[in-house]
């Protein structure tokens, strides 16, 4: 699959898959591929959702795959 037909598909999949699957392991894996397939506004917007919620764990997901480390892998260095 091309990138630019997994940025069209895979992002939707994921919101649903999240809707279902609201538990920090679920955020985890989804930010994983995500950020495995270099959908970084797609991971950018998972974060936002994560740092956004009530579970702490969740909360962690956001700060492991947040800005930071989308600026890192922009750069080069991840």
């Amino acid at each position: 699959m091309a990138w630019s037909e997994a940025k069209e598909i895979v992002p939707p999949a994921v919101w649903r898959l999240l809707e279902i699957e609201d538990e920090a392991d679920g955020y985890r894996r989804m930010a994983e591929l995500l950020d495995h397939l270099g959908l970084h506004e797609a991971l950018q917007e998972l974060c936002a959702r994560a740092g956004e919620s009530l579970d702490e764990e969740v909360r962690e997901v956001a700060e492991d795959f947040g800005e930071e480390r989308l600026e890192a892998c922009r750069s080069g260095s991840c």
